[in-house]
């Protein structure tokens, strides 16, 4: 094994070649807490509907919930935390500075493990003294030669799911690792889907050689998704069907340029729902305006005879949380909550692909399990007073049910409307 050393501005790195792969550890500057953020509270004077809580104590809630279901300390998922928001914006700063150079990144699985950033040749030293900027006790590994960047990785990932579609699939999966693999699981009892790489593909002449040894295929016994339906107005209510029954849970408050207030869900739920305030049991009138079952994800939004505030329910306590804004960088093994009426918890686990697209739904995201249940679809995900995404369902990933979300960044381009945030 061949060594080498980098030397910029001080910072030393030890290059070790890999085949066709390089790895650079480097030594980063201790990982700073996030900059506090002021508690908004609750918002617009809207009448209580249950326990308004603090920034501070919602963070500290997931912090917990995190903790029990991976099974670590609290204090060490608080600087678990810390670590991760810290290389999410070291690791975007890369992406938006060497977008032809950027390939990926793997925020941190544990508190013990370290992150990585792939590069498609060799990475510029302009960013690694970037990431070198953020150095301390911990380190970031490097990952080299990988061959495509992200722009690449998209682009040949959206001609496939073209390729599955045109190809005649409906139940299938199309998604990034994140490392250097574009996986696509169908059904075992089907035929072997074409890949970019076969001699009869043809949608783009330069994608055969983007795609060869870049493409694996996963056949799935059994369904590869399911959508989870059942057939004052806050986040977090349910949506209730003709016969009074559960069907999903109500998403986010959204809002058009020009003001006029609803609520989302997922798209797939029934266009003919009655919204339940289920804590005092007060129910609204819905009207279904737009529904987006495509490229951006699953959605549709509705409005409702009720006032719609930028609070949601985070848990079966009725914990009021205020809607402070939506998350826009997304990297495997990022946290991330969800609470739905079915399943009636609140529950946090760790994102396991970033990009999927799951039969019609595409740019969703997948975490590490399935937390959700039938009734769920269309409840938030969240952090802390950040909205995540809106709940679609679940999808069989390598082997192991996963819970699958809509980016709430996405909603505007799929409905025209945006989450609303409190002022």
């Amino acid at each position: 094994m061949n060594t080498a050393s980098k030397h910029q501005g001080g910072i030393v790195g030890t290059l070790f070649r890999l085949g066709p792969l390089a790895l650079v550890t480097l030594c980063i500057n201790a990982y700073g807490s996030p900059t506090p953020q002021e508690d908004t509270g609750s918002s617009e004077g809207e009448p209580s509907a249950g326990s308004s809580i603090t920034r501070e104590e919602a963070e500290l809630t997931d912090v917990r919930l995190l903790a029990e279901a991976r099974g670590w300390s609290v204090s060490d998922t608080q600087m678990f935390a810390a670590k991760q928001e810290t290389f999410r914006q070291a690791a975007s700063l890369v992406r938006d500075r060497f977008p032809d150079d950027f390939s990926s990144a793997i925020n941190l699985e544990g508190p013990a493990s370290r992150p990585l950033v792939y590069f498609k040749g060799t990475a510029p030293l302009d960013a690694v003294s970037l990431l070198a900027a953020h150095c301390g006790n911990d380190f970031v590994e490097i990952v080299e030669d990988v061959g495509l960047n992200e722009a690449e990785w998209e682009k040949l990932q959206d001609s496939i799911v073209q390729a599955m579609v045109g190809s005649g699939y409906e139940d299938f999966g199309v998604g990034f690792d994140s490392e250097r693999s574009i996986e696509v699981h169908y059904p075992s009892t089907a035929d072997r889907p074409l890949l970019p790489s076969d001699s009869l593909w043809q949608p783009g002449r330069d994608l055969p050689a983007l795609a060869e040894g870049r493409v694996v295929l996963v056949p799935v016994d059994g369904p590869l998704s399911t959508q989870e339906s059942n057939g004052g107005v806050h986040g977090g209510g349910e949506g209730r069907d003709f016969f009074g029954d559960l069907e999903c849970t109500i998403g986010w408050c959204v809002e058009t340029s020009g003001g006029t207030r609803g609520v989302v869900t997922a798209g797939h739920c029934s266009n003919a729902m009655t919204y339940r305030n289920p804590f005092d049991d007060v129910q609204y009138s819905m009207t279904t305006v737009l529904q987006h079952e495509g490229s951006d994800g699953d959605f549709q939004w509705h409005t409702t005879t009720g006032p719609e505030w930028p609070n949601w329910w985070a848990d079966e306590n009725f914990s009021l949380r205020t809607m402070g804004g939506l998350k826009n960088t997304w990297f495997r093994n990022d946290s991330t909550c969800v609470y739905g009426r079915a399943t009636n918890q609140r529950i946090c686990t760790q994102i396991y692909r970033t990009n999927v697209t799951s039969g019609v739904h595409g740019t969703q995201v997948l975490v590490d399990s399935h937390v959700t249940t039938t009734g769920d679809s269309g409840a938030g995900w969240s952090e802390g007073f950040q909205a995540h995404g809106v709940h679609s369902g679940w999808s069989n990933w390598n082997g192991i049910d996963r819970s699958r979300y809509s980016r709430a960044s996405r909603v505007n381009n799929a409905l025209g409307v945006d989450i609303c945030v409190s002022p």
